[in-house]
C-alpha cells in the first residue's frame, strides 16, 4: 500500500512539473519569428503592444495568452498583414502547428475549442471541406 501512494504521489508531482514547463520554442520557429514577425512585434515600437521576440520571458500563462491571440489571427489570415512579406507554405505550417502543439501541451486551446461551436462553423476552410481530402472520414454533428 505504501508503494502505491508513494507512485501515486510521484506520478502528481511530475504530471504537475510538466503541466506547469514552460513553452518551448524550437529554433526553426525562432526563425521564422525573426524573419516575418519581430519587425513588427518586435523592440522598436510593437504593433497591438504584441512582442513575440521576448516570449520566453513572460510566465507561463501570459505565454499561452500571447499564442491563443497567435493562433487566432493566423488562422483568420491577418497575420502577416497582406502588404508584408508572407513567409512561405511549410513556414506557415510550421508556425501553426508549434503554436497549436503548445497549446494542446498545457491544455491552453481556447480558440480551437471555440471553433468547435456551430457558430464558428463558417471559419472552416471551404477549399479543404470540399477538396475531398476528409471523405473517408465519418462525419458528425
Amino acid at each position: 500500500m505504501l508503494r502505491f501512494l508513494l507512485a501515486v504521489c510521484l506520478f502528481c508531482v511530475v504530471s504537475k512539473t510538466q503541466a506547469g514547463d514552460a513553452v518551448m520554442l524550437p529554433n526553426d520557429v525562432q526563425e521564422i519569428l525573426k524573419r516575418n514577425c519581430n519587425h513588427c512585434h518586435g523592440t522598436n515600437d510593437p504593433e497591438g503592444e504584441v512582442r513575440l521576440d521576448t516570449i520566453l520571458d513572460l510566465d507561463l500563462n501570459a505565454q499561452l495568452d500571447l499564442l491563443n491571440r497567435a493562433q487566432e489571427q493566423l488562422f483568420l489570415k491577418r497575420m502577416p498583414p497582406e502588404e508584408e512579406e508572407q513567409p512561405t507554405a511549410s513556414e506557415n505550417e510550421r508556425l501553426r502547428a508549434w503554436v497549436s502543439s503548445e497549446l494542446a501541451k498545457h491544455d491552453a486551446l481556447s480558440f480551437e475549442k471555440k471553433l468547435q461551436k456551430p457558430e464558428y462553423g463558417n471559419y472552416v476552410d471551404h477549399e479543404k471541406l470540399f477538396s475531398g481530402e476528409y471523405l473517408d472520414l465519418p462525419g458528425f454533428t
